[in-house]
């Protein structure tokens, strides 16, 4: 590969779509995991409010320390 006068060496435009690849698989991945991250919170909070509910229904007079979320 031959340099230019100044000495330095350039990018191609291959290096650049390289590298521009890499960055957007990268990108997908970690929003692919932050989806499925808020996806499990998700789940684990409507666990919680099931559990409320049941305890709730068994103990009389019991209330949760967090407020459940109610349906609109």
């Amino acid at each position: 590969m031959s340099r230019p006068r100044g000495g330095s060496r350039a990018f191609t435009l291959i290096e650049m779509l390289v590298v521009i690849v890499i960055i957007l698989i990268l990108a997908s991945a970690a929003f692919f995991l932050s989806r499925k991250a808020i996806d499990r919170a998700k789940e684990a909070s409507r666990q919680a409010g099931v559990r409320a509910e049941q305890t709730n229904r068994f103990i009389p007079g019991y209330r949760s320390p967090t407020p459940t979320p109610t349906e609109p």
